[in-house]
């Protein structure tokens, strides 16, 4: 509630300096890649994009900040902008207390294709980074958000086994709730809508059910997601209201 009362806010502060629409846009709003790769080579690394344009008549400069939401122990990201590449240990390219300033610039109508690199370290499992955009006229105020979501596994380890193949979600289509047919391996249930961004995650657990009854009806995709091998397998469910 708190972080949409302040995008609120930041809109407003937006809406009075260039009127009904933002500078600059981010897209897409999510990205999500699943990468099988030699684990073995811990030099590996793998890449996320993302789009900024700038679209006002000013050139602008930008400051990005990255958030860890959730990932493997021993996995790094660094992220690189028309400026630089950072190390790992850089989550931002305004760090006011550390005298670090470097905001990058976009011409008027200009893009640039913003590089989100994983260096996983050879532990396999999925990672979910968010990127939070600002102007460097008021870098407390975010104004664009990216995720990047990725599913890294070994190429040596099958994640699509024949138990993987014979898991269902029940009932299908719901009004109310789904449950799995088996839980073994499997640590997370993330739903997504039809444009790719999550909307529900669960914890999975014997016996549990994962409640869907305050979505929107429609199609969703479930993922179903082990911490050390990433997405097994990925179901579409149809949410359906009670009709009287």
């Amino acid at each position: 509630m708190k972080h949409t009362l302040l995008t609120i806010g930041h809109l407003f502060f937006l809406t009075l300096l260039y009127g009904q629409s933002l500078p600059f846009s981010v897209t897409p709003a999510a990205v999500e890649e699943s990468f099988q790769v030699d684990l073995s080579n811990t030099d590996l690394d793998v890449e996320l994009y993302a789009e900024v344009k700038n679209l006002s008549e000013d050139t602008i400069r930008l400051v990005w900040n990255r958030i860890v939401m959730d990932a493997p122990e021993g996995w790094l990201t660094q992220v690189c902008d028309n400026n630089a590449c950072y190390n790992p240990d850089v989550s931002s390219n305004y760090i006011p207390d550390l005298e670090f300033d470097e905001p990058f610039e976009l011409a008027p109508d200009s893009t640039f294709s913003l590089t989100l690199y994983v260096l996983p370290n050879g532990v396999a499992g999925t990672g979910e980074f968010d990127l939070d955009f600002s102007l460097r006229s008021e870098p407390g105020s975010v104004l664009e958000t990216v995720m990047f979501r990725a599913n890294i596994s070994d190429l040596t380890t099958s994640i699509t086994t024949p138990s993987f193949e014979e898991i269902r979600l029940f009932p299908n289509p719901t009004t109310d709730y789904i449950e799995l047919t088996d839980t073994e391996d499997i640590d997370q249930l993330i739903v997504y809508n039809v444009l790719g961004a999550p909307v529900r995650r669960f914890n999975v657990m014997d016996g549990k059910r994962y409640y869907l009854s305050s979505l929107s009806d429609g199609m969703y995709l479930v993922s179903l997601v082990s911490r050390q091998s990433g997405i097994l397998k990925t179901l579409r469910i149809s949410k359906r209201s009670l009709r009287p």
